[in-house]
Parts: structure tokens; C-alpha cells; sequence
């Protein structure tokens, strides 16, 4: 994490520690140098007009809370990981993206073998073999089947929109990898900064016990001291939470970078302070436009369309051409021998087939209306996300951190001179830390949204990648004239 994020976040919690320094005259007014002195030797708060420098000084924990502990913090790689360099590596490990690559090399492969020609045949034959007289024949001949229709060629055009349509898979399933990262990267990164909030606000929470039980000893009320205690407990509990949580995130980071076993580390990044202006007509034609999965759809129509041109040409009938030389061992003579041969079309005119890649685009072209409506679906709820983290976000940037910061001086300077009592200051305490949280919630959810859109809504970088299921059945369809 970076330095100047964190002055910040200790400027903004400052005048929870001057409220505590407040709190040390007792509401009835009585003096407490004691207590006074006790909370100087560990706070030394700096004020004026421009800003507010506070210094927490060494202290041992009272011994009514045990320090927390954070288990990684040991294990806690010293690098400083950016989003660029983690889908970097995400683009050079994950598996996904290697086994749809393969799907595109299987798809090039086939694409070749549907074109190529049928090899010519060579053979022997032989007339009375065995027989002791003088007559019979004996020859070779060579036979060729020459495909009619351009039927090779029409194959080849069906599976060039089959390898474009693997192309585009794996463009789809790169986004999809990399938004993953995005998404996961700034949860890792709103997690972070949750759990350093709330780590930095322990320490003002165990000032305020500290103070009230130094009240207590000055007179004042064991229900203090139970509040105090009360409140450091929670922030306890919520830091272990959070802990939990940016473990979990960093685990799915890693996961979907495709280096399980990537030692956490810090990240480099900013959650969002602005937004990009955007409306739901406008990013949903450019998804339409841009889309790598919308123009696999479209391949998937174009193959149906180019498969159907392919079928209505099968009844055009190849015709295998065969000669022979040979010997009439009767006469002596020599002899050639000529065949021609083609299928007549009576009962298949592969009417069948036709029918069912009809059949075909009509089913992708409603596939991809299916796929309009559910991008339109599916970004109605992220582009109300964004709208609600955007306003959320400017809301408490604007009114709701700016009063709870107010709402706290205030409180301070009442409870200074003995207008409210200590809960109200232990509310005020919490109710702007709360804000804070809330903040960086709204942040991280804007961030998370804007990855979505900017991802095509695009996601699932670990899911099961599309195969490609095709063989070379149309070249074989092609060869037997059927």
C-alpha cells in the first residue's frame, strides 16, 4: 500500500483521536491531570487550520484486549503487484486460454482435410489365372474419382467460418480471463483498504478504552469501559472478517491468473474518485459492435448459411473415370481398357440433410437474438450497479463523510464540556468509521461494475472453454457421391 493513502486515511480518523483527548475532563468537570497525562504519554495531536497531525506512540495493550495477530503478515510477499502485471501473467499461465488455442489449431487442421482431393487408385487384374491354357487376360489400371460441384471447395468455405468462429472463441475467452483478473484485482484491492482502515481504527479504539478506563480510576463509570470494550471487539471481529476475506480474494486472483500458488502480495492501484459518463443505448451497441462473443454468434450463422449452400450441391454427381492396359495372351495382342461410372441421383437428392441445415439457421439466427437480449438483460442489472456505486459514492464524498467528520468535532467539543455522555462519543466514533467503510465500498463496487462493462460482460476465465466438435465428415460426404 502507499504511503499517501495512508497519511490520508490518518488525517481523516484525526478528530476521532482529538474527541479522545476531549474526553479526558469528566463530565462533571473535576480536574484530570492524571488522566490527562496518562493519554498524553501515548497521543500527541497537532491541530490548526489546514489539518490535523496525529501520533500514536508506542503503547502496550491494556490487558482486558489481546493484540490482534495477522497470520500472513509474515508470509506477505514485499512485492507490489500492478493490474497490468497480473493479467500479464494471467494471459501467459492461464489454462483456459492454452486449450482454446488448441481448439483453434484442431479447427485449422480439419479445415485443410475437407478440401483435399481423393487419391487415385491403382491395380491388377487378371482373367483364368491358374489355367494351363494360353488364353486369359492380364493388365493394371488406374481409376480416379473427380469430384463435381466444387463440393471441396464449398467444404472448405463451412469450416473457414468454423475456424473463424474458434478464433473468436478464444478473443471471447481472453476478455473473459482478463476481466476476471480486473474484477478480482480491485476486490483484493477494496478488501485491502477495508482491513487497513479498520486496523488503523483499532488503534484509536484501544486509545478510547484506554481513556475510559483511566476515567474510571478518576471517577467515572465502569459502563465506559464497557462500551470501549465492546466496540474494540467488534473492530476485532472485523478485522479478522476482512482478513478472511482478502485471503479468499487473493486465492481467486491467483487462481484465475493461473498461479495457484502465487505468494500474496501488495497491489498497486486506486479505487475509483470519477466515473466515465456512459449510457446503457450507447455501451450496449458497443458491445453489439464489439463483442467477441456476438461475432462468434454471427460465425455460427454464417457456417449454418455456407453449410446449407454445401448440402444443396450434393446431388451433383462425381464421376470416376478407370483404364486399364493389359495382355490377351489368346491373341497375342495388346488392349485398352476404358470405364466411366457416376451415381444417378433417383432416390437420395440428399434432401434430408438440406432440410436439417435449414434447420440450422433458423436456430442461429435465433441464437443470436437469444444473445441481444440476454447482453441486454445482463447489462441492465451492471450499468444499475455502476449508477448505484457512482451515486453512492458521491453521496458520502459530498455529504455523508463531510457531516460525520463534523458530527464528530462536534461531539467532541460537547462532551468536553459535559453536554452528552460517553456513548454518544463512542456512536459518533463509530458512525464515521462506518462512512469510511462504506466509501471504499462504494468504490470497489464501481470499479468492479466498470470492469464488467468494459469486459463485454464478459466473465468465467476458469469456466469450461468452448471445444470444437466438428470432423472431417463433410470431405467423406463430398467422396462418396451420396
Amino acid at each position: 500500500m502507499r504511503t499517501g493513502w495512508k497519511i490520508k486515511q490518518w488525517t481523516a480518523f484525526a478528530p476521532i483521536a482529538v474527541m479522545i483527548v476531549g474526553c479526558a475532563l469528566g463530565p462533571d468537570g473535576r480536574p484530570a491531570a492524571l488522566v490527562q497525562s496518562k493519554v498524553d504519554s501515548r497521543l500527541n495531536v497537532e491541530t490548526s487550520p489546514q489539518t490535523t497531525r496525529v501520533t500514536v506512540l508506542p503503547d502496550q495493550p491494556t490487558s482486558a484486549v489481546e493484540p490482534v495477530v495477522d497470520p500472513m503478515s509474515e508470509s506477505d510477499d514485499t512485492r507490489e503487484l500492478s493490474l497490468e502485471s497480473l493479467q500479464k501473467i494471467a494471459l501467459d499461465n492461464n489454462p483456459s486460454l492454452r486449450q482454446v488455442e488448441a481448439a483453434v489449431r484442431r479447427a485449422a487442421g480439419i479445415q485443410h482435410q475437407v478440401g483435399l482431393n481423393p487419391n487415385p487408385r491403382l491395380g491388377y487384374f487378371a482373367d483364368e489365372v491358374g489355367d494351363n491354357s494360353s488364353s486369359g487376360l492380364q493388365g493394371a489400371f488406374i481409376s480416379q474419382t473427380f469430384i463435381r460441384g466444387d463440393k471441396l471447395t464449398a467444404n472448405r468455405h463451412v469450416l473457414a467460418h468454423d475456424l473463424e468462429l474458434m478464433k473468436w472463441h478464444a478473443e471471447a475467452q481472453r476478455e473473459r480471463v482478463l476481466t476476471d483478473v480486473e474484477v478480482n484485482f480491485y476486490r483484493v484491492l477494496t478488501s485491502q483498504r477495508r482491513l487497513t482502515l479498520a486496523r488503523e481504527f483499532r488503534e484509536v479504539a484501544v486509545q478510547g478504552l484506554s481513556v475510559a478506563q483511566d476515567r474510571l480510576e478518576a471517577g467515572g463509570t465502569r459502563q465506559d469501559v464497557l462500551q470501549s470494550e465492546i466496540q474494540l471487539s467488534e473492530i476485532d471481529l472485523l478485522i479478522q472478517r476482512t482478513e478472511l476475506e482478502v485471503s479468499a480474494a487473493w486465492k481467486q486472483l491467483a487462481a484465475i491468473a493461473g498461479v495457484p500458488e502465487m505468494t500474496r502480495s501488495t497491489l498497486i492501484g486506486d479505487l475509483p474518485t470519477s466515473q466515465v459518463s456512459r449510457s446503457s443505448d450507447s455501451v450496449y451497441q458497443h458491445v453489439l459492435e464489439e463483442s467477441p462473443a456476438l461475432r462468434a454468434a454471427n460465425q455460427r450463422l454464417y457456417r449454418a448459411q455456407s453449410n446449407l449452400r454445401r448440402q444443396q450441391v450434393q446431388p451433383i454427381s462425381n464421376v470416376t473415370g478407370q483404364m486399364g492396359v493389359g495382355h490377351d495372351h489368346a491373341t497375342g495382342d495388346e488392349f485398352i481398357n476404358l470405364q466411366i461410372s457416376l451415381p444417378l441421383p433417383v432416390n437420395n437428392t440428399n434432401q434430408g440433410n438440406i432440410y436439417a441445415a435449414k434447420a440450422t439457421v433458423d436456430e442461429a439466427v435465433e441464437n443470436l437474438e437469444r444473445l441481444k437480449m440476454r447482453i441486454r438483460s445482463e447489462l441492465a442489472d451492471v450499468m444499475r450497479e455502476y449508477e448505484i456505486a457512482i451515486s453512492t459514492r458521491k453521496q458520502y464524498e459530498a455529504i455523508i463523510l463531510p457531516k460525520a467528520k463534523e458530527s464528530e468535532r462536534l461531539i467532541a467539543d460537547t462532551y468536553a464540556t459535559g453536554e452528552v455522555d460517553f456513548l454518544r462519543v463512542l456512536t459518533a466514533r463509530k458512525m464515521y468509521f462506518d462512512a469510511n467503510l462504506e466509501y471504499v465500498n462504494a468504490q470497489g463496487d464501481q470499479a468492479v461494475a466498470n470492469a464488467r462493462i468494459e469486459g463485454f460482460l464478459l466473465s468465467g476465465g476458469l469456466l469450461e472453454v468452448p471445444t470444437y466438435p466438428a470432423d472431417d465428415s463433410l470431405r467423406g460426404q463430398a467422396l462418396s457421391s451420396q
